[in-house]
């Protein structure tokens, strides 16, 4: 038996049916919900700026460590050592 084709519009007849139900969904894009505290720290100070730099992964664990023993901040550690560096 021979296939036939369907007419275009009967291959797309559900599409308009699944447009609606999909714009009738609450996206969550929509409505962001508002800040309720001001924006601080390094982030959001436009003082600052982010950077990155490849290191090793076993130098980058040992960091860590020490930056927790001693209740240190990665960023600030970085600018230490970047200001002692600029000044020499």
């Amino acid at each position: 038996m021979a296939k036939t084709k369907k007419p275009a519009a009967d291959m797309f007849s559900n599409l308009a049916d699944l447009h609606e139900q999909q714009s009738e969904a609450p996206k969550a894009s929509e409505a962001p919900a508002q800040r309720k505290r001001k924006k601080t720290g390094k982030r959001s100070d436009p003082n600052y700026i982010q950077v990155g730099a490849y290191i090793p992964r076993t130098l980058n664990e040992d960091v860590k460590i020490k930056l927790v023993r001693h209740d240190g901040d990665f960023s600030d550690l970085i600018t230490e050592l970047l200001e002692k560096w600029v000044a020499d």
